[in-house]
């Protein structure tokens, strides 16, 4: 079975330096879990984050896992694949 990508809003707590730089720190999901930010390992722009949209792609480490987390404007999401929110919750 093919998993299909999903776009999934997500809260962002984000420190903003004297130098003008947003750096992500924690992910909240919906459900509530916080998923620290250990690292931020590149930030650029990205012309197709998701189909039709344009944002900056950040490349983050959480945990010892590295994932792509988005900015669009002002709201933040990750791409999930179908049935991964299912496992996620079968973990917490």
């Amino acid at each position: 079975m093919q998993e299909e990508p999903k776009k999934v809003f997500v809260d962002v707590l984000v420190e903003h330096t004297r130098g003008g730089r947003r750096i992500p720190r924690l992910v909240t999901f919906e459900n509530g879990r916080n998923f620290p930010i250990d690292r931020v390992l590149s930030a650029h722009r990205a012309k197709n984050c998701f189909p039709g949209e344009a944002g900056i792609c950040y490349s983050v480490r959480i945990g010892r896992r590295e994932t792509f987390l988005y900015e669009e404007g002002e709201r933040w999401f990750v791409i999930l694949k179908t049935g991964a929110e299912e496992r996620e919750g079968e973990r917490a």
